[in-house]
């Protein structure tokens, strides 16, 4: 979730929440265990490999249904998650907030 994303309409980020298993869109938090893995002496070894994190939309999207039916609900509801974006952005000075 970045002032790009913010920027799209309500309808297509719920097209983005349908097509993504895990049933949210990523917020920086949710890569900052990859990021931390990489910065650190545990990744030293590592080379030339693709950390996918993506919720499962790419991943895991090879059907032609529009929305998954989920065992689980997401993390947030999409009202919820427009709260924490508007969060999220009001805390880095985004001018474009809504």
């Amino acid at each position: 979730m970045t002032p790009l994303v913010a920027s799209y309409s309500a309808e297509t980020r719920q097209h983005l929440r349908g097509k993504t298993p895990l049933g949210y869109l990523m917020r920086p938090q949710d890569i900052q265990g990859a990021v931390v893995y990489l910065a650190s002496a545990a990744s030293d070894y590592m080379t030339g490999q693709e950390l996918v994190l993506d919720g499962g939309y790419a991943t895991m999207n090879h059907s032609d249904k529009e929305y998954y039916e989920r065992a689980v609900p997401p993390r947030v509801s999409a009202e919820d998650e427009v709260i924490e974006m508007n969060s999220d952005l009001a805390a880095v000075g985004d001018p474009k907030q809504r």
